[in-house]
């Protein structure tokens, strides 16, 4: 399930980190797109997002779906 794997990007593991990103990065850039209406923006933006997102992934509780959180960062 996704809160395990929340659980193991939050302690660390670099293999759940990088799932999370492979699952959600299309969601995260599309958002990001459809803001700017750049490509090269979106892909910024999208970098940006997931380093913010690993940098701050302790505070998040696993157990709720971590897509809308992502699109907001």
């Amino acid at each position: 399930p996704e809160s395990e794997l929340v659980r193991r990007a939050q302690a660390g593991a670099i293999d759940a980190q990088a799932e999370l990103y492979r699952r959600h990065r299309r969601a995260v850039w599309t958002r990001a797109y459809a803001v700017t209406g750049r490509r090269e923006w979106a892909d910024d933006i999208t970098q940006d997002a997931f380093e913010r997102a690993f940098r701050y992934l302790g505070g998040f509780t696993p157990d709720t779906p971590i897509r809308p959180w992502l699109q907001r960062i």
